[in-house]
């Protein structure tokens, strides 16, 4: 996939993030008032899904990235070491290095934006319908 390709679906999920989490606020926010001092049992499983999601997208998104990193610094480490050795330096090398560098981020952020796009999304459409 192009850096172009991943830059583009990146903004697509941040772009449908920032219109399905206020949805989702505004609906929780609302079930949150209506349940008053006595929530009933659903709105209960309600609310402990609605922390334990966020934990668990947290979690999935950090881990994500963190294998991401792992595994782009790695590549970047060969890459950086062609690229610095006298005997096959060249600026051709160095202009791979900065793609391969801007590649490697949109990749780490691509990893980490995932999970929370997956469940905000989700959330917009169930919370939607009930």
């Amino acid at each position: 996939m192009s850096n172009h390709d991943k830059t583009r679906r990146i903004a697509t999920q941040a772009s449908e993030i920032a219109m399905a989490a206020p949805q989702v606020i505004a609906l929780r926010t609302a079930q949150m008032a209506m349940a008053g001092v006595n929530p009933s049992a659903q709105d209960q499983r309600e609310f402990y899904q609605m922390s334990m999601e966020k934990m668990e997208a947290f979690s999935e998104s950090w881990v994500a990235m963190t294998l991401q990193m792992m595994k782009v610094n790695q590549e970047l480490m060969c890459m950086w070491v062609q690229a610095w050795n006298p005997y096959t330096a060249s600026s051709a090398a160095f202009n791979r290095s900065s793609k391969k560098l801007e590649s490697a981020a949109l990749g780490v952020f691509t990893q980490g934006l995932a999970p929370v796009h997956q469940r905000v999304v989700s959330n917009a459409k169930r919370l939607s319908r009930s």
